[in-house]
């Protein structure tokens, strides 16, 4: 659900200008501005494009490594042609990372958890009683 919902707010808006040996962030360049400077426009690692790219985005998310990094990258993104703009500043973004880390990862987290456990608290059941 999750997923769904970031691919429809900025699908597609996770391209930067990258300068590969240093991958030093440009913002506000477009697309063709950084091919005609020699530089190469990629997706972070990290992005929303599909729902399989922002499924495993969440799953990064709710290990909690790197999701601040991900939430600027979401705050600053821009229009698919365009590079972040530095301090963009969506409150939508903020809200959702709030909300994606209270249900994804508190609940859904704990509960994947709470079934592995009770899983095993069953096998062991099963080894006392032979």
């Amino acid at each position: 659900m999750f997923a769904i919902l970031a691919v429809n707010l900025v699908g597609g808006q996770f391209g930067r200008c990258s300068n590969l040996p240093s991958d030093e962030l440009y913002y506000g360049i477009s697309k063709e501005q950084c091919e005609k400077g020699g530089y190469i426009w990629k997706d972070w690692n990290a992005n929303f494009n599909n729902v399989f790219q922002g499924t495993l985005s969440l799953f990064i998310i709710s290990t909690q490594e790197d999701w601040p990094d991900i939430m600027f990258w979401m705050s600053d993104a821009n229009s698919s042609d365009v590079g972040p703009l530095e301090n963009k500043n969506r409150t939508f973004a903020n809200l959702y990372f709030i909300a994606f880390i209270f249900v994804g990862m508190y609940f859904l987290v704990n509960l994947f958890t709470g079934v592995i456990f009770l899983n095993y608290e069953r096998a062991r059941e099963r080894e006392e009683f032979r």
